[in-house]
């Protein structure tokens, strides 16, 4: 890189406030999504109306994936994209960044694999529910502590449904130093549109295996990598060009309007595959203006966002249990469907704050050296 082509890193703001504000509908997306999976979910919405609910609320989930996909690999790349930006080549201290990924991830997603086991076999949902909590085989059990459920036939969204994309963004933290090198050689816009030739490639053999291996190969951080990578190619182009907000109702409408898109063009046939291998450049844009978002703190409803946003792994990892729970002991004294879908989402927040203050919140000393942009608690991308 020229001197000329340098740009220095002050341009990019040290705090990126819309992120969390990004953090917080993905997270709340995907919560509305299994709420709204339940039978009360779709109660008394039928015809037009009932069909583009339910259109719109079986696509929420997989939209959320998606979005925290690509915001995962913006946050983890900025810091190096903030120095290539200023000529210095991309590196990590791995003993570092190790350790506040280990302790970011692993002993929150731990405790929730023995509540999740706990839940699952204590609590008896009616027969109609679907089911996001399971008692796991010996083999689920030790794939999901080494991570590697995402290749086991079967254990995949055993214990609780959610914690696959666990599984594979630690996957992707892993292969980031591997990233840097090839970073070293080639431009990270190359090193995507490798990795999505090989998603494309991934896809046509998955149609070949066995029905009981469906989904091995695209579903895990293979299949799923250049979403990742997609992230970090924003964290360059933010890094190096000069930086401008956006005004808060732009992006919330913008997004707002891509979230319908990618529901509707789901329930298109072969919407799945299709928006699988097209959706990403949308979430990626999605993600970039969303880094540009200008919050206030005047605003309640930009607090409120921001700090669902700062706890959205809390959100993530407990919320198949709360449902659970309130579907066993405080749905059945409800009445009016949307008075149960309310309830269950209020009572997810509730259970993400205390778990946060119970658990997540002692390990960020440790996985995070402050607030910043690209050190923020990522919350991993769920489903």
């Amino acid at each position: 890189m020229n001197e000329g082509s340098r740009v220095p890193a002050a341009a990019l703001p040290r705090r990126l406030p819309g992120i969390d504000v990004l953090r917080a509908l993905a997270a709340s997306s995907v919560v509305v999504g299994h709420i709204v999976k339940w039978p009360w979910g779709y109660a008394g919405r039928d015809g037009f109306i009932g069909a583009v609910w339910r259109l719109v609320a079986a696509g929420l989930g997989t939209w959320g994936v998606g979005v925290f996909f690509v915001l995962s690999g913006l946050c983890i790349h900025l810091p190096v994209a903030r120095r290539l930006a200023l000529g210095e080549p991309p590196r990590v201290a791995l003993g570092p960044y190790f350790k506040r990924r280990f302790f970011r991830i692993y002993p929150p997603h731990a405790l929730v694999i023995g509540l999740s086991w706990l839940a699952a076999a204590t609590l008896t949902l009616p027969p109609d529910y679907v089911h996001y909590l399971s008692k796991p085989t010996s083999v689920q059990f030790w794939a999901h502590v080494f991570m590697l459920h995402t290749f086991v036939p079967g254990a995949t969204y055993s214990i609780n449904s959610v914690l696959w994309t666990i599984a594979i963004e630690a996957h992707f933290y892993l292969l980031y130093p591997l990233l840097l090198l090839l970073r070293r050689r080639m431009e990270m816009r190359t090193i995507c549109a490798g990795l999505f030739a090989l998603m494309l490639g991934l896809r046509a053999l998955d149609h070949v295996l066995p029905p009981a291996f469906a989904g091995v190969l695209t579903n895990n951080f293979l299949g799923r990598w250049w979403e990742w990578v997609l992230g970090a190619v924003l964290a360059e182009r933010l890094a190096r060009a000069p930086f401008r907000s956006l005004p808060r109702g732009w992006v919330l409408a913008a997004t707002l309007v891509a979230a319908v898109a990618y529901c509707a063009a789901e329930g298109l046939p072969h919407g799945v595959a299709i928006v699988a291998i097209t959706a990403p450049f949308v979430h990626a844009a999605v993600v970039l203006w969303s880094a540009r978002l200008a919050t206030r703190e005047d605003r309640w409803l930009d607090r409120v966002l921001t700090s669902v946003g700062y706890r959205s792994y809390s959100l993530y990892l407990t919320h198949p249990i709360a449902l659970t729970l309130f579907a066993v002991v405080v749905a059945g004294r409800l009445t009016i469907p949307w008075a149960q879908v309310a309830g269950a989402f209020a009572f997810s927040i509730a259970a993400a704050w205390l778990y946060f203050v119970l658990v997540e919140r002692r390990f960020l000393p440790q996985s995070s050296g402050g607030r910043t942009v690209g050190e923020l608690p990522v919350a991993a991308p769920i489903r």
